[in-house]
């Protein structure tokens, strides 16, 4: 059933006019009734010195909630995709493929255009020009290929002349922010040392 639902997706995707940018529904938590880590992520989420974010905790640690309440922040400059609609529907936003145009086998593709002024770079970038924060849900479940896809696409949109950061690196994904979640034991597949401090720190959220 999946599979048919993101093949009619796909049917839509490629009227500009059908591409949505997400609406996620209010956190059920309230910032004062947060644990102290929960508000710490909160926190961090919303610190635009933070580009990159994850989050890890065990099933019913307040993961969703969290990251809604993070979404509250950047109602309106906020986009969130996951690589499957189920993934992706508890903040009603479009999977991977709607959101960047893709066939599902977009990331073998040699023909992929990921030039500044390529037709479906001026897509996103139009679309998504006032978003401040992606959200990717369920990250570790994205094939890494597509994530080297969207590197490349979201630097080509919001960085195309690759300017340095104040580190002298060019920043990943066009220097947007973005935040994303995951169930405790799949954050072992971390190797990035920055994602493994947060997922020591994060891990007791409940």
């Amino acid at each position: 059933m999946q599979n048919k639902w993101q093949r009619l997706e796909e049917v839509a995707m490629h009227n500009k006019a059908k591409r949505f940018i997400v609406s996620p529904p209010m956190s059920p938590v309230d910032y004062d009734d947060m644990t102290e880590i929960q508000k710490f992520a909160v926190d961090i989420g919303t610190n635009e010195n933070h580009q990159i974010l994850f989050l890890c905790g065990s099933a019913g640690s307040r993961k969703t909630a969290t990251a809604l309440k993070i979404c509250e922040h950047f109602r309106g400059r906020v986009q969130a995709t996951a690589y499957t609609g189920k993934a992706v529907s508890l903040f009603n936003g479009p999977t991977i493929h709607s959101m960047f145009g893709w066939s599902h086998q977009q990331h073998n593709s040699a023909l992929t255009e990921t030039k500044p002024d390529s037709k479906k770079v001026t897509e996103f970038r139009v679309a998504h020009e006032d978003i401040e924060l992606f959200v990717i849900e369920e990250a570790l479940a994205v094939p890494p290929a597509y994530f080297a896809l969207i590197d490349e696409i979201m630097t080509a949109a919001f960085n195309p002349k690759h300017e340095m950061n104040a580190k002298g690196d060019i920043a990943p994904f066009g220097g947007k922010k973005c935040f994303s979640s995951e169930i405790r034991h799949n954050c072992h597949q971390l190797e990035d040392r920055q994602c493994t401090t947060m997922d020591a720190m994060l891990a007791t959220i409940s």
